[in-house]
């Protein structure tokens, strides 16, 4: 009796886990998610699958209210030309790393765990140092992981 539950818990474990991965590839087939390879001075790489962002409103929200992302996803802002950007987290419920990159995806500069905030008073802004086109805001620790730098660059 015992050896069948535990044949059951296993498929259904099993079954889970398929189904999670299937649903991903899904999202990156049917276009909701973005492949973005970040390749740092090493030239070793991290895939990164994005949502993007690039209407009034999902530039404004972001991810903004959401509990966590899983470690490879973020969110890809695409802005309509090239200029100081900046960027608050206001609402947010994890800290961030940002990436700015200009119109030809090289990294321009780069804002590291920025934290959460919840009041418009007091809540830092975080602006590019140059003009960036592009940002993308992944889960804090992942520039440090991966030794990105300003300088690198994205697959797109």
């Amino acid at each position: 009796m015992k050896a069948k539950i535990f044949f059951v818990i296993l498929a259904i474990a099993i079954f889970a886990a398929a189904f999670l991965i299937l649903s991903q590839q899904k999202d990156v087939e049917q276009g909701n998610l973005l492949e973005i390879r970040l390749v740092n001075s090493e030239g070793k790489e991290i895939k990164i699958f994005a949502e993007i962002a690039d209407n009034e409103t999902e530039l404004a929200t972001g991810l903004s209210g959401r509990g966590k992302i899983p470690e490879n996803r973020g969110m890809f802002f695409i802005f309509p030309e090239e200029g100081t950007l900046s960027f608050w987290m206001k609402d947010m419920k994890f800290p961030l790393d940002m990436i700015f990159f200009d119109s030809q995806f090289n990294i321009v500069d780069i804002n590291e765990n920025a934290q959460p905030c919840r009041t418009v008073i007091g809540c830092p802004i975080y602006p590019s140092k140059k003009p960036a086109k592009y940002v993308l805001e992944i889960n804090a620790g992942l520039i440090r992981k991966y030794n990105i730098k300003i300088g690198d660059r994205a697959i797109i």
